[in-house]
């Protein structure tokens, strides 16, 4: 490889590489000389990060491998560069050459391992093939043609693009290579250095493909039926007859030394068990993820927690769960993630500026060794070498993972150190110990770890540290825990609580009272060490393994002499519920630990609580809680979230309202990054004239001042320029966006009434009245109920309501139920539907609350629990109440009256959330007879009101001969419906038609039905006992059959309107126009 002169600082390297100058360029050096620049421009902006963009190529000499600038100048001195591609043969850059071209031909924007596999076989010109296999660059590209067609089902388009990509090698081409190719070329060069090679051919690159092929290449290679290993065998047998040629011993074992000292082709635990989706996003190997932004917002919310940052998506099979995964690694790979995702928030301080940094506990243990280290040697200061010596000795892992990355070896660098601190000690004209290395910690220390060190975490260090958050509002429990410990037997205390209150708080709380020696001095002295239970059973694979760790079945009664006796000091942690069905169970074990009950703490101290963890969770997201966020963050809680407890729900709302704000802050960064004015025009047009105002006023004062004037002392001090906001400017944390992050967990709408929702409140009767005819009564109640529990009127402590429908069958009562869920819930799948046709007997009580312990289905929880407690806002319908087992009304009790519920497994569901309706037909002979003013009711239109004052009357008294007066008494409004009336039907069918039009309009026709032909579906469908349900049977017969028999006729084609028309024999009709040939009704006798 010669000269590449260029006109940039950035030039090349002159070199002939020995290796390589046997190797002419073939009859294709002038397609080389004229592609290298733009290749070598690519190759080094993609995969060095080196751009040479503004490196000006004056001309090339296409006579020979020599390119220089023309006219020639006096040479300089070039500077090299330490570059990979520096070191790449001239066959080495035309297979890379020939690798973009192909993956260019494929229409892909970057070079894959098997473009690069072919360009290899395109650059091999063994008559024999590649390596000598008997592959050609033909066979191989058809491979990869195949493999890409099968990917892409639109095999038109790759031709196209096969014939759009034929220029020349000449054209200029920007070509990056992919996290796998460049994986190749780091193998290449490190195997390069394996074998003491000064350059990087081919070969190199192909057995850096072999060996850390991510696969698409070993799927090439095995269509064409080529053997990986042999191949790589061929490789090494061409680099050491080059190697060879030049005088030198080929090492004994080059594949050992593939990846350098000291490493092996051992993939690591996540490359063997797990997929880098972020990689695959980054190489465009991941569909994109599309509809599901918001799940992919909250997963991320989720992660930018301070704690408790494990997202689980739940859902059913097929609903696009592993997308949400793919949907965050790609907006991680287009950098469309906040900075914590990214690792962008290290800081970039120099040196100089001052900081407060802290020393982890690892790094205090290294200091320590280094200390006794060089007290062992008997020296009267600490050397970098000490250092050294301490962390290869006490080394956690961390800095050993980076030496073997490097191929360093440890045990080397530590004699090193240990030499030079020898000859220190020898200039000093003192004797070095004997074996420094044996007492590197001291007199009988050893490198092994403590039990304690292994299994456990030392809180009073971490406390000490200040890694622990301060624990507020637990005095008198941490104060009852020391009394405990100080007890001279039994002195062994046990927090039981629900989950949540703050037990674990309570151990920690007592660490930072030793570490800030603020306990009694018997405990001063002491540290409190916590077992982890999951380290403690890790790893354990065989027999009596984990009961030699001292976690066997027989734990406890190996425990307790110790705890009996007060030399083994314990505090325990557990719910009450464990603590009744594990402790209890052994009264021998229970006994000797003193209970500590910790309640959940009121809301007064919750805000106390939240008061003092606030400064940590604002320096973890970079934002400011305002007093309104801490009170809204314990209020939303306490009143939306019944199924935890205070204060880790408050905690959890403020941790994922900070994680909000800071992808806001990110987003309102990253707008203003890409924003040409990150202001509006008349903010800058006012800093413009501010500034041509300081400006005269600086021009008068030199004039004043030329003049001599006695002013000219004086400047008026103008308004200076608004400061330039910050990009690291704290935002602000309010309760608006606290009520955001309760309304995401629970489903109910708790922030303050947009000016939207208020339109919908103010409008949803006029909506509800629109679809459900001729029941204004009803619709005014449920609208309501619906009002009062948004605008916060309503008991807290019941349901939004509890209402019961009664009237006869067909006039709409679960009709308007669907109505409210679609157009307040949201869909009219909202409602959770209960046929109590279906809870006719005793035990299918347990179908709702859960089936007892003992019984099929009790881990399973009940139908109606575990739907609210999925979904807490919702309506509930109870479908003719009347048919269901009397059980069932004394669960009902409970719901209405205290608005919870407790189902099989203890667990509390709460329905305050919940709109409860029933519907029933007990009274519709009472509705029909007085309508018939059989029973003394007075139906003239001027006396309606008082005729609909009567019936209810009668059908209240009917409802407390069937059901109980504790039930009716808790219902919050009994709705009588009112039987239809003829005059009605039409704005019915009127509906029921609309929605007929709109499936037809799915398979592109109209629909026109005349005026006649309504009146004839009205009047055969008209039944005031069976309400609008005989219509729905009329439209069935007299327009949906005869448009289905025309459908299979062919007689409609897209475009067209049917029209149902009324024939001059009177049956009803389908025809495309009035002249046209009609569909009649086959059933004659159904239209008389």
């Amino acid at each position: 490889m010669e000269v590449l002169s260029t006109s940039s600082p950035l030039t090349l390297h002159s070199r002939r590489l020995a290796s390589s100058s046997s190797n002419r360029i073939d009859s294709s050096s002038s397609h080389v000389a004229s592609f290298a620049a733009s290749s070598l421009s690519s190759f080094a902006s993609s995969y060095l990060g080196v751009s040479l963009s503004n490196c000006k190529i004056q001309r090339f000499s296409t006579t020979a491998t020599n390119f220089h600038r023309f006219p020639p100048k006096k040479r300089k001195k070039f500077t090299p560069i330490s570059a990979v591609f520096e070191r790449f043969t001239e066959r080495a850059i035309r297979a890379i050459i020939f690798s973009q071209k192909e993956a260019k031909s494929l229409g892909k924007d970057m070079v894959y391992p098997q473009h690069l596999l072919l360009g290899l076989i395109a650059e091999d010109r063994d008559p024999q093939g590649f390596l000598g296999s008997g592959v050609t660059v033909d066979k191989a590209r058809e491979v990869v043609w195949s493999i890409w067609d099968e990917a892409n089902s639109d095999s038109n388009l790759s031709k196209q693009q096969e014939e759009s990509s034929t220029s020349s090698y000449s054209k200029s081409t920007d070509m990056p290579f992919s996290i796998s190719t460049k994986r190749v070329f780091e193998a290449a060069v490190e195997y390069s250095r394996t074998l003491d090679c000064q350059y990087i051919a081919p070969e190199h690159i192909a057995v850096g493909l072999f060996t850390v092929d991510d696969g698409s290449a070993g799927r090439v290679l095995k269509r064409l039926g080529a053997n990986m290993n042999l191949l790589t065998a061929a490789a090494l047998t061409r680099l050491k007859g080059e190697i060879a040629k030049d005088g030198r011993e080929p090492p004994s074992s080059p594949n050992a030394r593939i990846f350098g000292p000291g490493r092996t082709k051992t993939k690591s635990v996540l490359e063997q068990f797990c997929v880098d989706l972020t990689a695959r996003a980054a190489e465009g190997l991941i569909d994109p993820v599309i509809g599901r932004e918001k799940e992919v917002e909250r997963v991320i919310q989720i992660l930018c927690r301070r704690t408790k940052n494990n997202p689980i998506l739940l859902g059913e099979a097929g609903v696009g769960k592993t997308a949400i995964a793919e949907g965050l690694a790609i907006s991680i790979a287009e950098a469309n993630a906040p900075g914590f995702l990214l690792q962008e928030e290290s800081s970039t301080s120099s040196y100089s500026k001052s900081t407060d940094m802290p020393f982890s506990i690892s790094t205090k243990r290294v200091f320590e060794a280094a200390v006794e280290y060089s007290r062992t040697l008997d020296c009267q200061y600490i050397a970098p070498e000490h250092i050294a010596v301490g962390l290869f000795t006490v080394d956690d892992g961390s800095a050993g993972r980076v030496l073997k990355r490097l191929g360093a070896n440890m045990n080397l660098l530590t004699a090193a150190a240990l030499t030079r601190l020898k000859g220190e000690i020898a200039k000093d004209g003192r004797e070095p110990p004997s074996s420094p290395n044996a007492r590197i910690f001291g007199p009988g220390r050893t490198k092994t770890k403590s039990v304690l060190e292994q299994f456990c975490v030392d809180l009073t260090a971490r406390a000490a540290e200040g890694l622990i958050d301060p624990v507020i509002g637990r005095e008198k429990e941490v104060e009852r825990v020391i009394q405990i410990l100080c007890r001279r037997t039994k002195n062994n205390p046990i927090l039981l609580g629900e989950a949540g209150v703050g037990k674990t708080a309570i151990a920690e709380g007592l660490a930072i009272s030793i570490a800030e020696a603020n306990a009694p001095g018997f405990l001063l002295g002491k540290r409190i060490m916590s077992l982890d239970i999951g380290l403690l059973m890790a790893g354990a694979k065989e027999r009596g393994e984990l009961e030699s760790r001292g976690s066997g079945l027989d734990i406890a009664n190996l425990l307790k002499p110790s705890l009996g006796r007060g030399e083994l000091q314990c505090i325990a942690s557990t719910t009450l519920d464990e603590f009744r069905s594990q402790f209890e169970k052994d009264k021998a074990l229970a006994r000797r630990f003193q209970p500590v009950l910790i309640d959940e703490p009121s809301e007064e101290d919750a805000v106390k609580i939240l008061l003092g963890l606030r400064e940590k969770y604002e320096a973890h997201h970079n934002c400011k809680y305002t007093m309104e966020a801490i009170d809204a963050a314990v209020y939303l809680s306490s009143r939306y979230i019944a199924d935890r407890f205070l204060p880790d729900k408050a905690i959890d709302l403020i941790d994922e309202a900070g994680s909000r704000a800071r992808i806001e802050a990110f987003r309102k960064k990253k707008d203003d990054a890409t924003c040409i004015l990150s202001k509006p025009p008349d903010d800058y047009w006012q800093e413009i004239r501010i500034v041509q105002a300081m400006h005269e006023v600086v021009l008068s004062s030199r004039q004043n001042q030329d003049d001599g004037s006695d002013e000219s002392g004086e400047l008026v001090e103008e308004s200076s320029l608004p400061p330039a906001a910050g990009n690291d400017e704290p935002i602000q944390v309010g309760p608006d966006d606290i009520a955001a992050v309760a309304s995401a967990w629970s489903g109910i709408p708790v922030q303050q009434i947009t000016a939207d929702e208020r339109m919908l409140l103010m409008g949803l009767e006029e909506k509800l009245r629109s679809r459900v005819v001729g029941q204004d009564e009803a619709v005014a109640a449920i609208s309501r109920a619906v009002k009062r529990s948004r605008v916060g009127l309503k008991d807290p402590d019941r349901p939004i309501a509890a209402m019961l429908f009664c009237g006869p069958t067909g006039v709409g009562k679960t009709e308007l139920t669907k109505a409210l869920s679609a157009n307040y819930f949201g869909s009219e799948e909202s409602i959770l539907r209960l046929d109590m046709s279906e809870y006719m007997e005793r035990h299918t009580v347990s179908k709702l609350i859960g089936s007892p312990p003992g019984y099929v289905g009790f881990e399973e929880g009940g139908m109606l629990t575990e739907a609210i407690r999925r979904r807490p806002f919702t309506v509930v319908l109870f479908d003719e109440i009347e048919k269901a087992h009397p059980d069932i009304f004394n669960i009902l009790l409970q719901l209405f009256e205290d608005g919870h519920l407790t189902d099989s497994q203890g667990r509390r569901v709460s329905f305050k959330n919940a709109l409860i309706i029933m519907t029933s037909n007990v009274g519709s002979s009472a509705i029909a007879k007085g309508r018939h003013g059989s029973i003394g009711f007075i139906l003239d239109d001027d006396e309606e009101e008082a005729s609909y004052a009567g019936m209810k009357a009668t059908v209240v008294e009917e409802l407390k001969n069937y059901f109980r007066p504790e039930l009716l008494n808790r219902i919050d409004e009994i709705v009588i419906f009112r039987q239809l009336e003829k005059a009605q039907m039409m704005e019915i069918l009127n509906l029921m038609l609309q929605d007929l039009k709109s499936r037809l309009v799915a398979l592109g026709v109209g629909l026109e039905v005349s005026e006649p032909v309504k009146e004839l579906i009205c009047r055969q469908g008209y039944d005031p006992s069976y309400g609008a349900r005989p219509l729905r049977r009329t439209v069935t017969e007299i327009v949906e059959d005869p448009l289905s028999e025309a459908f299979l006729a062919g007689n409609f084609k897209p475009g067209d309107t049917a029209f149902v028309v009324l024939d001059d024999t009177g049956n009803p009709s389908v025809r495309t126009n009035p002249d046209s040939s009609t569909v009649r009704v086959t059933d004659k006798k159904s239209i008389a």
